[in-house]
């Protein structure tokens, strides 16, 4: 059986070996060693047998500066700020009172934050440190058993009981359809932007979101769900 454990410094060498197997994105040591100091809680393996690492996923804390989605402004407000008035022969009579249209408020995305959804009605930036995965590989010889979706569902766990962050982002290839069932139909992931040229061949990359719900959930690193096949 394979198990998902937290990453070691004995770790390092597999998990970058089984980077450079399975993805074009690589990383030389020191950056693995880096994360694993900095986020210690954020990089586990999946081990089949002792000292055999078959998958990993790598994750951080960023800060992001959330710009609320622009509100729609009603129509007088708009003619105020332009300066227009109405026709003279308009003024001298009288006008029924204009019908106001309630502004559109954001729709808010599901589990996010009260304090974060409070600023954007207010019109305000609001800084938010969130998760964000690096990088997630399983070998070949280990696919279709679920393990990348259980790889997931520990950091999303750990960054949601240990770290407390409201959202979990991460970029993939825009051609990566694999990728992209795994994060957005069986995670839940939805696609916030696309970034062109993101990658180093020009590929652009599109930056996925997963709100993550406010309750605790259990733990999913030995027993969680693996209905859906990764």
């Amino acid at each position: 059986m394979v198990n998902i454990r937290q990453a070691l410094p004995s770790d390092l060498l597999a998990a970058q070996q089984c980077n450079l197997l399975c993805l074009p994105e690589n990383y030389a040591m020191r950056y693995y060693l880096y994360h694993l100091l900095a986020f210690p809680h954020l990089l586990y393996v999946a081990e089949d047998g002792p000292d055999n690492v078959v998958g990993y996923v790598l994750g951080k804390l960023e800060w992001s500066q959330e710009v609320p989605r622009p509100q729609e402004r009603r129509e007088d407000q708009e003619a105020e700020s332009r300066g227009e008035e109405a026709p003279q022969d308009a003024q001298s009579l009288p006008q029924p009172p204009k019908p106001r249209r309630r502004p559109k408020q954001p729709q808010r995305p599901r589990h996010e934050p009260a304090a974060v959804s409070e600023a954007r009605g207010r019109g305000k930036a609001v800084a938010v440190q969130h998760g964000h995965i690096i990088s997630l590989a399983v070998l070949r010889s280990h696919r279709r058993l679920g393990l990348a979706q259980r790889l997931m569902q520990t950091a999303h766990h750990v960054m949601r009981q240990v770290y407390q962050v409201p959202f979990v982002s991460l970029h993939v290839r825009a051609n990566n359809e694999a990728a992209k069932h795994l994060y957005m139909h069986t995670m839940g992931y939805v696609l916030h932007k696309v970034e062109k040229q993101y990658y180093a061949d020009g590929e652009d990359a599109h930056e996925l979101r997963l709100w993550l719900a406010s309750e605790p959930t259990r733990d999913a690193s030995n027993n969680g769900p693996q209905s859906s096949r990764a």
